[in-house]
């Protein structure tokens, strides 16, 4: 069938131009069922449908994902570059994340009795991780002199983040009871991942044991950590080094004053 022709050609196409694992993952069934849909032939569907089946998908960004998927079919393997021009770039949502102040950032993250969620959470906030780029870690990943690589995350690229040694012993007492083999942080098979949801479970855990009851995301713990770099008098060139973003401009969306220091600063002049 043509469909599998297209469907390998495209997952061809995305690891030669060394799109992320992440985003082949994201990517690929989109195209899959968007041929599924065209009856073999993407090149005779009609506009209209195209904007239905973005439209068909639920949430800005998950459409921004649909576009972005069909839009590499056609310039990369039907040859049709600017094919996708008619469609409008869905605006993305604009909302203000939960940041943890540095108090409760502290007392969530050292009342964490289990190993491997104490690590797990440490490791996300203090190194500013993706969720993503923590489950993807390998355990050689971690070096000795306190640096962890990051690998083909986000815009395929590779970064190296500087960790303290007290995440270092963290990291250790971890390895010590749990003797992870390939992946880091394990799923409980041994050998798969340890999965997102669990991740998301752990943080909302721990958060509401420790007396936060705002709905706090793993994400969150990367804007957090930003933020508290920024409150700190850590410069936005660094925070963007650590977060590994290619614009500046990106970084400065992840750094969000404090209510409570607005408050004072305000109340103060």
């Amino acid at each position: 069938m043509k469909s599998e022709f297209y469907l390998q050609a495209y997952v061809d196409y995305l690891e030669l131009s060394n799109k992320a694992s992440k985003t082949i993952e994201i990517y690929t069934p989109i195209v899959y069922s968007f041929l599924k849909m065209c009856g073999d032939d993407p090149l005779k569907v009609s506009k209209q449908d195209i904007i239905k089946f973005i439209l068909s998908k639920e949430g800005t960004r998950t459409r921004q994902q649909c576009k972005g998927a069909l839009k590499h079919l056609f310039e990369g393997v039907l040859q049709k570059p600017g094919y996708l021009k008619f469609v409008p770039n869905p605006k993305r949502e604009q909302y203000i994340p939960n940041i943890l102040s540095q108090d409760e950032a502290k007392k969530v993250l050292s009342n964490i009795s289990n190993k491997k969620h104490h690590a797990i959470l440490n490791l996300q906030y203090y190194a500013a991780l993706r969720t993503g780029e923590v489950i993807s870690l390998k355990v050689n990943d971690i070096r000795k002199d306190g640096i962890v690589h990051i690998r083909q995350s986000k815009g395929a690229k590779d970064r190296l983040v500087p960790v303290s040694e007290e995440i270092l012993n963290t990291l250790r007492n971890y390895y010590k009871e749990y003797s992870p083999k390939h992946f880091l942080f394990e799923g409980q098979d041994k050998i798969s991942k340890y999965s997102s949801k669990s991740i998301q479970a752990i943080v909302k855990k721990y958060c509401l044991l420790n007396g936060v009851k705002r709905k706090i995301r793993p994400h969150d713990l990367r804007h957090s950590r930003a933020t508290h770099l920024h409150e700190n008098g850590v410069g936005i060139k660094f925070i963007q080094d650590l977060l590994g973003h290619k614009k500046v401009s990106t970084t400065e969306i992840y750094l969000h004053t404090n209510v409570q220091s607005l408050k004072k600063a305000i109340l103060n002049c």
